[in-house]
């Protein structure tokens, strides 16, 4: 209904051609416009959503090697407690 309305316009008043035919045109580079920026949006968030997965999976390693650590440590600890009790006892 609203392209039959604009056509009735434009068929009656052919004064007003140019400034329609220049309004038609800033609108498709609006839309050209606005649909480049949300398409590059669209990436942007794509890549920060699988940069955000890959620091996780990151993370998740250094949390994991941080607790086998830890282990390890631990049992040093207590072989060195038990080397300290038995040379205290002699």
């Amino acid at each position: 209904m609203a392209t039959l309305l604009n056509e009735t316009i434009i068929n009656a008043v052919p004064v007003l051609m140019p400034i329609f035919d220049s309004l038609h045109a800033l609108i498709q580079s609006l839309q050209w416009l606005v649909g480049g920026m949300f398409g590059l949006y669209l990436i942007l968030v794509f890549l920060r959503w699988r940069e955000s997965r890959m620091v996780s999976s990151i993370l998740k390693e250094i949390r994991d090697d941080i607790r086998e650590l830890s282990r390890d440590i631990r049992a040093v600890n207590e072989r060195v407690n038990k080397i300290e009790k038995k040379s205290k006892s002699r």
